[in-house]
């Protein structure tokens, strides 16, 4: 066995292949292994496991458009909640650019059907709102204008939130997310509910966004099948009864074996 050359003691060794192994992780947008977390609701004052999701390995690098797909009831849910902090794993590392998740991170954007804004104020209101909340404190505010033209809403800047049909609601939602000039936007479940032609408008303005040009990672989850939306999609991981499959890049799987394995994974339970 060779000796240790002068002046590298054992510690620096070490160090220096600690230092190289996070610069590796931070190379990924999101960088997870071995990870188990758990959803609870409260239900008679005790709280109540209603989901877990378990990851063996999930990599995704800067600037993929990930479509993550899954039934209403595989676990999708819980996995945005993991990606937004809202819940930490219980085994196993879940990192976003090397960093775990924390509500209110400047860098993350999520838009989900899930989240409603204020009826009685405008659309305008509603994102200045969020700007003096310290949200997207400063160089959001500003950019509402610009936003709401990018997604094709700037006549909407006066109009009352709880009188916009669901399509412009969750336009509004997806400009609230891009306040914060992300460089990962979380995107849940964007086009359930809608109709046809109200999905056709809430793709085509992300579309928009994503081709944009602005250097940011996507995370879109999606329960439905929509040719449009999977269109999107650079690569495509599964979320099957809680457990989360690596990502894998579209142009490098058969079709039929990517639809195949698109149909399992929306119809799990």
């Amino acid at each position: 066995m060779s000796e240790m050359p002068e002046g590298i003691t054992t510690e620096r060794v070490t160090a220096q292949r600690e230092g190289s192994d996070i610069a590796r992780v931070r190379e990924y947008a999101i960088w997870a292994r071995d990870v188990v977390a758990r959803a609870f609701a409260e239900s008679r004052g005790r709280s109540k496991i209603i989901d877990t999701v378990s990851i063996k390995e999930l990599k995704v690098e800067k600037g993929t458009i990930l479509g993550i797909v899954g039934g209403l009831d595989s676990g999708l849910g819980t996995f945005f909640q993991l990606s937004t902090g809202n819940i930490r794993p219980d085994k196993g590392e879940f990192l976003l650019f090397g960093i775990k998740p924390a509500l209110g991170r400047k860098d993350v954007g999520l838009a989900s059907y899930r989240f409603d804004l204020y009826g009685q104020l405008t659309v305008h209101e509603n994102l200045a709102l969020l700007g003096e909340l310290g949200l997207e404190a400063g160089v959001g505010k500003a950019r509402i204008p610009e936003i709401l033209d990018v997604l094709d809403i700037g006549d909407l800047a006066n109009a009352k939130y709880r009188n916009l049909s669901e399509s412009e609601r969750r336009l509004v939602l997806l400009a609230q997310a891009l306040l914060k000039e992300p460089t990962l936007m979380l995107v849940e479940n964007i086009v359930q509910g809608l109709d046809m032609l109200e999905s056709i408008r809430v793709i085509g303005a992300l579309s928009k966004i994503i081709n944009n040009g602005r250097d940011i990672t996507y995370l879109i989850g999606t329960s439905f099948y929509d040719e449009d939306l999977f269109a999107l999609f650079t690569h495509i991981a599964l979320v099957e009864q809680g457990r989360v499959t690596n990502s894998k890049r579209l142009v490098e799987q058969s079709p039929s074996a990517v639809r195949q394995d698109i149909v399992a994974a929306l119809s799990s339970i």
